[in-house]
């Protein structure tokens, strides 16, 4: 009977683990695909997950990186994926705040200078060039505060972002979202136009931190070397 409730114990607390383990990998998951980087798991069905049932049978988990072996206990463990899970959703929220993603696939046709050229202009963004009616998306969850007309960008979005980030989006075609509208990191927010001066149809894309324009190639993630 002793042996029986040891046994079912210790069948548990692998459940317990596990669950754990599940969790941290959705989590990290997540982050991966808030970044722009990965694909979200399906609930249940874990991708790189080891079980640890047969590491379990004593109720410890042995580790050895060529010094002494180090012994954790199933509870030291457990808060320590805890610890691990919470701290993911921290990291997930900070993801999905983040400008990383591509707003729209195209050519780069003109690269972010915060210094005057030969005729004393700046170009505080990039020009990325596509066909017109392509989908531009928002490259990070915020709010629209402005979704209007600019004498020189036409059709321009601009939105707030968490830990003091602005994007802007401007000669679009037509908008698709409304001042003060939440949006989603990936979701669509315009169509790629020409409108305001404009020489040709292109997104002009703008990152903004702490209210500096800074190169939006340092933040995507796709053009990342």
């Amino acid at each position: 009977r002793n042996n029986n409730e040891e046994l079912q114990a210790s069948t548990k607390r692998i459940f317990q683990l596990n669950s754990e383990l599940l969790a941290l990998e959705e989590s990290h998951n997540r982050i991966l695909t808030a970044l722009g980087i990965g694909e979200e798991t399906a609930s249940g069905s874990p991708s790189n997950i080891q079980t640890i049932s047969g590491f379990l049978g004593t109720g410890n988990i042995m580790a050895s990186g060529g010094g002494e072996a180090y012994s954790a206990s199933g509870g030291e463990l457990q808060r320590t994926l805890h610890s691990l899970i919470a701290t993911g959703e921290d990291i997930h929220y900070f993801a999905r705040t983040m400008p990383t993603l591509l707003p729209v696939e195209g050519y780069i046709t003109t690269t972010f200078s915060a210094t005057q050229d030969g005729e004393g202009r700046v170009h505080t963004g990039i020009d990325i060039a596509a066909e017109t009616g392509k989908t531009i998306r928002a490259t990070a969850d915020g709010i629209v505060v402005f979704a209007g007309w600019d004498e020189f960008l036409g059709n321009t979005i601009i939105i707030y972002h968490e830990n003091g980030f602005f994007t802007l989006y401007g000669h679009n075609k037509a908008l698709q979202v409304s001042n003060r509208e939440f949006v989603l990191k990936g979701q669509a927010i315009a169509l790629l136009g020409s409108s305001g001066a404009s020489s040709g149809p292109h997104l002009h894309y703008e990152i903004w931190k702490s209210g500096v324009p800074v190169n939006p190639l340092k933040y995507i993630l796709a053009l990342a070397e």
